[in-house]
């Protein structure tokens, strides 16, 4: 299975924030390792210019559009929460 792109990450994001609480990128990239249960190799790849690994360079874009969507906010480097507006996308998300 292809690793999933930005997009499809950032529903998953919401979720994990919708608890309220502040999560750190470490927490986010743990959690989307677990939620799209990928494999110690997919956790691995890099990008066809090997700078960077696959899963946490889409991560950081999810986590980037969803900053700029104001749907998170992160209070500190690398520290994120949900916004009201985030909690009203995952409401429209859950129910398509």
């Amino acid at each position: 299975m292809p690793l999933p792109n930005y997009t499809k990450l950032m529903p998953s994001i919401l979720k994990l924030l919708s608890d309220r609480n502040e999560r750190t990128t470490p927490e986010v990239y743990e959690h989307i390792y677990q939620a799209f249960n990928l494999t110690e190799e997919e956790k691995k790849l890099r990008q066809p210019s090997g700078q960077d690994i696959l899963i946490t360079n889409r991560t950081r874009w999810a986590l980037k559009y969803l900053k700029e969507a104001k749907a998170i906010e992160s209070p500190s480097r690398g520290i994120y929460h949900i916004t009201d507006r985030g909690e009203g996308l995952l409401k429209n998300i859950q129910m398509s």
